[in-house]
């Protein structure tokens, strides 16, 4: 399935067109019909770990850029060397890195840091300098590309999010969801879903694809409302949630035909 978009659905009361098709609307997360205007800036968690340069061994403070952006500084300040991953990963949250100032993140607004950021330490700009300076360079590149990524997949970054709150150990593959002690009654009724996914024909597979979507949708809201009263625990069993629903749309579109796969869900 393609990673979940939330360009998909109006609302639950109704957001198809006639005939079976989808009418897709742009449903932006962190809106008034979603959550409350909360400045979520006192939920950010920044590391704020100082480092030592691998080059002059030089201690190196976590330090925002002075510019209107704010972007993690990447480099020595005292021999401009670029540096490692690990060492920048101890100092930076990947909202640090973008220089956001809270959990709401825009497509537009990241996009646009994330393309300053591979602009200023893109590796053709240290093609001069050392071998392993260049490896560093490249290294980044690719740290960038994915930090982008992953912040922009609403799935992802509320993942993200609780790991940072709950001081959690991050990874992709959202291995805490396997530990979440989810209710006996949704796990009966996912099997159940399985078997009706299997067994429907494929107008009744139209119908529960719908429900789903909007069951997708309905979650991320869920998930948003959560983060506002930081109630993480809660959040880690709405992600978990989230992900069976995701693997019952992406089930429902493998069977209907890629004609009804859904958009991404990222901002």
């Amino acid at each position: 399935m393609k990673r979940l978009s939330h360009t998909l659905l109006k609302n639950a009361k109704g957001g198809f067109c006639s005939g079976g098709g989808f009418k897709r609307i742009r449903i932006t997360i962190g809106q008034p019909h979603i959550m409350n205007q909360t400045n979520l800036y006192t939920y950010i968690v920044h590391k704020k770990t100082n480092t030592e340069c691998w080059k002059c061994n030089e201690t190196i403070t976590p330090k925002q850029q002075d510019t209107k952006m704010g972007l993690a500084e990447l480099t020595c300040p005292h021999c401009q060397a670029i540096q490692p991953i690990g060492r920048l990963e101890q100092m930076y949250t990947y909202f640090d890195l973008f220089g956001l100032d809270d959990y709401n993140v825009k497509e537009d607004n990241l996009r646009s840091r994330m393309l300053t950021l591979q602009k200023q330490y893109h590796p053709d700009k240290f093609i001069s300098a050392d071998a392993k300076q260049q490896k560093v360079a490249s290294d980044i590149s690719t740290w960038i590309n994915t930090a982008y990524k992953q912040l922009n997949n609403i799935h992802i970054r509320y993942y993200y999010i609780v790991c940072l709150e709950k001081q959690l150990d991050y990874t992709l593959d959202m291995d805490h969801l396997a530990n979440v002690k989810m209710e006996p009654t949704f796990l009966m009724d996912m099997m159940k879903a399985r078997s009706t996914i299997e067994n429907a024909n494929a107008d009744e597979q139209k119908d529960l694809l719908k429900e789903y979507q909007i069951m997708v949708v309905q979650t991320i809201g869920e998930l948003q409302d959560l983060l506002e009263q930081k109630l993480y625990d809660d959040m880690l069993i709405k992600l978990a949630e989230l992900r069976y629903y995701q693997r019952n749309v992406e089930k429902l579109e493998k069977a209907l035909g890629p004609q009804f796969a859904t958009d991404e869900y990222e901002d």
